[in-house]
């Protein structure tokens, strides 16, 4: 699994990519759009953030039904 860490080198923009990865191959896929949907709330990406917490709550992740960013 790939932590949320921020770095100087864009390290939440990898943390994103990978996370797109994960998802694509893993059946596990409710936490990773939860844990992508955190790096998004780190970006400022709200919106984006907003569709993944939903996606999750969709995949069955009862946390991240009522989840949003508090940016």
């Amino acid at each position: 699994m790939f932590a949320l860490c921020p770095t100087s080198d864009g390290g939440y923009r990898k943390s994103v990519k990978w996370r797109i990865v994960w998802i694509k191959l893993s059946l596990r896929g409710k936490s990773s759009y939860f844990k992508r949907a955190e790096v998004y709330c780190a970006l400022k990406q709200a919106e984006a953030a907003t569709a993944d917490f939903a996606k999750a709550c969709e995949l069955g992740l009862s946390s991240a039904c009522e989840r949003k960013c508090q940016n």
